[in-house]
């Protein structure tokens, strides 16, 4: 086997006992459902020891998504990053909408981008996901285990959200504003989740369009 440039061969190995555990467990989950597999059955599965797994999965619901979070990491950075004379509604839904590929991105510029620039945002970015992160919908659908951890995920996405807009906006803490305003901007993106799950169309354009009379203003950088 070929090593890509730049990757060296500790890393490789890493990646291919990384993806061994996901494998292994997927084939578990897929067999006999998320609740009643252990991590040392998932361990002799992968022929690796119980700390292995823990070392590279901290918790079994990261073997289910194979060290995915549900959420989109990159949202919280987008919002921290954004411009001068963007608000937080900005950021969330360019990033939300943003394009699948580099070409759309260009094509799709803004009036006064050049494709340099959409170029450029298209890589902070990264390309909007396609479908959802879920391997086995079955498996997904059948575990309470496995839906609580997805809420867990956005509930402290929404909290760092929270807090990321009451820094910006000067609010203290018995400010229910940064909050609701949170709660309000990621709204689309758990819809979003639950719509690919289901195999619905998952834009979420339109749902941004709406808030945007309250919403656009709201901690816009001077």
């Amino acid at each position: 086997m070929t090593i890509a440039p730049g990757v060296t061969l500790r890393e490789r190995k890493k990646d291919e006992t990384r993806t061994r555990i996901a494998a292994a467990g997927r084939r578990l989950f897929a067999t006999h459902g998320f609740e009643r597999i252990t991590v040392a059955r998932i361990a002799a599965e992968a022929g690796v020891s119980a700390k292995t797994v823990f070392n590279y999965f901290p918790a079994k619901e990261g073997i289910f998504f194979a060290g995915r979070s549900p959420v989109e990491p990159g949202l919280l950075p987008a919002v921290c990053g954004r411009g001068e004379g963007e608000s937080a509604y900005d950021a969330v839904r360019r990033f939300a909408t943003r394009p699948a590929t580099v070409t759309q991105a260009v094509r799709e510029r803004s009036p006064g981008e050049t494709v340099y620039d959409a170029i450029q945002r298209f890589q902070a970015t990264g390309p909007a996901p396609v479908g959802v992160e879920v391997p086995d919908r079955e498996t997904y659908a059948r575990s309470p285990t496995l839906q609580a951890y997805v809420r867990e995920e956005f509930a402290a996405q929404e909290l760092a959200l929270a807090d990321l807009l009451r820094a910006d906006a000067g609010s203290g803490p018995t400010d229910p504003v940064p909050t609701t305003v949170a709660a309000a901007l990621l709204a689309p993106l758990r819809w979003r989740f639950m719509a690919a799950l289901a195999g619905w169309p998952a834009a979420v354009g339109a749902a941004y369009d709406l808030l945007a009379p309250a919403l656009a203003d709201y901690a816009r950088r001077s």
